[in-house]
C-alpha cells in the first residue's frame, strides 16, 4: 500500500472509522504521525501529495505541516490528436475518415446508428485510443489483422457493435459499460491476450472464465456473482493482479478472495453483516489499500440480473425489473455446439420454428451473429430452447 508502515491498532481505528466510505475526522486520525495520516490518506487517493493531504487535514496539527513542505507543481498532460465522428444514422468509416488527419491518436464514434466500413480504421496508423458511444452495426467484418491499441472504450453500444470493436483490437486497456438493459459476457475479451486492465460495469459480468488467461493486472467488475466463477477467476491472475474492485450481486466477505500475492489495493462493498471479517481482512494485510464502500443495491425500478441456473453449459439468468421478473439466455450457443454449421441468428430461426411446432409460448427472440438471445417468462422454456439446440447437433 506505502512505504509508510502503519501501526496495526491505527490501520483498525481507521476503518473501524471510515467503514462504509464515512468521511475521514479526527477520531480516525487519534495518535498517527504525519507520515501515517498521509499513507491513511492515499488510501483512498492513491496520488496525493503529502502537501495536498496536509492542506486538507481535519485536525489543526497536521494542517500546520503544509507549510513545511514544497507545494508540488501541477504537469498537464500532452494532448492526443483527437477526432469525432457523431450523430450519424450511418457511419461509412471509409468516406467518414477522408476528413480526418492521418496522425489522429484518438478517435470516438458517437451515436451512430449502423456503423460500416470498420477496416477504414486500419488506416491510421498512429491510433491509439478508440472510442465508441451508443453505437450500432450492421457490418460484421472485423478488421484484420487486429490493431493493438493502448485502449478501447465502449459505452452503451450494441453487442453488435461491441463484438466488431473487440475483434478488430487487441488493446492493454478495457472499457466497458454495458447497456443496463442486459448481461455481460466477458468472454468476448479473451482474444485480448495483453490487456492488462480491465473495467466493465453491466446489471451481471458473467462468463468470468474468458478473462482466466489475461495477464491482468487491474480489474474492476460491476455486478458479479460473488459464488462460483469469481473464485477460480481471481485464482487464474493471482499472480499478476495489483488492484481489484468487485460489485457483487450480494453483499460477500473476504472468504471469497484466494490468495493474492500481488494485490495492492482493494475495492469491495460494506455491509454491516460483513463489517468485522473485512476489518480484519485489512489489518492483516496491511500491504493492501483497502476501501470498503456502502453495498448499493439496484434501484426498484432498474434491472437485476442473477444467474438462475447453468443448464448445459449455458447459464440462465434471472431479471427482475420492478414487479416483473423473467429469463434470459445470452450465449453463444452456435459455437458450443460440436458440427453446427450456422451462427446464433440461423440458430434462432431453426429454434422459432421448433418453438411453434411445439407450441411453446412466451418467448421472445434478439439474437446476433455472436449471440443467441431469448427471453421467457418460465425457466423451463429456456430448458427446453437449450435441449433442442443441442438437439440439432447431435
Amino acid at each position: 500500500m506505502t512505504k509508510t508502515k502503519i501501526r496495526p491498532a491505527l490501520l483498525r481505528q481507521y476503518h473501524e472509522a471510515t467503514y462504509g466510505d464515512l468521511p475521514l475526522n479526527a477520531k480516525a486520525l487519534a495518535g498517527v504521525s504525519f507520515d501515517e495520516y498521509v499513507a491513511l490518506r492515499r488510501i483512498r487517493y492513491p496520488k496525493m501529495s503529502a502537501w495536498q493531504a496536509a492542506v486538507e487535514a481535519p485536525t489543526a496539527e497536521l494542517r500546520a505541516q503544509a507549510k513545511k513542505l514544497e507545494r508540488p507543481q501541477r504537469q498537464l498532460p500532452a494532448m492526443p490528436v483527437f477526432a469525432t465522428i457523431a450523430r450519424q444514422p450511418t457511419g461509412d468509416l471509409l468516406e467518414a475518415l477522408g476528413s480526418v488527419e492521418p496522425n489522429v491518436q484518438r478517435l470516438l464514434l458517437d451515436r451512430i446508428k449502423t456503423v460500416t466500413g470498420w477496416a477504414a480504421i486500419a488506416s491510421l496508423d498512429e491510433l491509439d485510443d478508440l472510442e465508441l458511444v451508443l453505437c450500432d452495426t450492421t457490418d460484421s467484418q472485423a478488421v484484420d489483422p487486429p490493431l493493438r491499441l493502448r485502449r478501447v472504450a465502449l459505452t452503451e453500444c450494441s453487442t453488435a457493435a461491441m463484438g466488431v470493436a473487440l475483434r478488430s483490437t487487441r488493446a492493454r486497456v478495457i472499457d466497458i459499460a454495458y447497456p443496463q438493459t442486459t448481461v455481460f459476457d466477458a468472454g468476448m475479451l479473451a482474444s485480448h491476450c495483453d490487456v492488462e486492465e480491465v473495467t466493465v460495469t453491466a446489471p451481471l459480468v458473467h462468463r468470468l472464465a474468458g478473462l482466466a488467461e489475461l495477464p491482468l493486472r487491474v480489474l474492476r467488475l460491476g455486478r458479479v456473482e460473488p459464488n462460483g466463477e469469481l473464485g477460480p477467476l481471481l485464482r487464474a491472475v493471482a499472480s499478476t493482479l495489483e488492484e481489484l474492485t468487485i460489485t457483487g450481486t450480494r453483499p460477500f466477505g473476504p472468504e471469497q478472495l484466494p490468495k493474492l500475492p500481488a494485490l495492492a489495493r482493494l475495492d469491495v462493498p460494506g455491509t454491516p453483516e460483513t463489517r468485522d471479517a473485512w476489518i480484519d481482512y485489512a489489518v492483516k494485510h496491511p500491504q493492501v489499500a483497502c476501501r470498503f464502500a456502502p453495498f448499493e443495491a439496484p434501484p426498484p425500478k432498474a434491472l437485476a440480473v442473477t444467474v438462475l441456473e447453468i443448464h448445459r453449459g449455458v447459464d440462465i439468468l434471472q431479471a427482475t425489473k420492478g414487479k416483473k421478473t423473467f429469463y434470459e439466455v445470452a450465449f453463444d450457443v452456435a459455437a458450443a455446439l460440436d458440427g453446427y454449421d450456422g451462427d446464433n441468428g440461423d440458430l434462432e430461426a431453426e429454434l422459432k420454428g421448433l418453438a411453434k411446432r411445439g407450441k411453446k409460448r412466451g418467448l421472445k427472440w434478439s439474437s446476433e451473429a455472436d449471440t443467441l438471445v431469448v427471453q421467457a417468462t418460465k425457466p423451463d422454456t429456456l430448458r427446453w430452447v437449450l435441449d433442442a439446440a443441442f438437439g440439432l447437433a447431435s
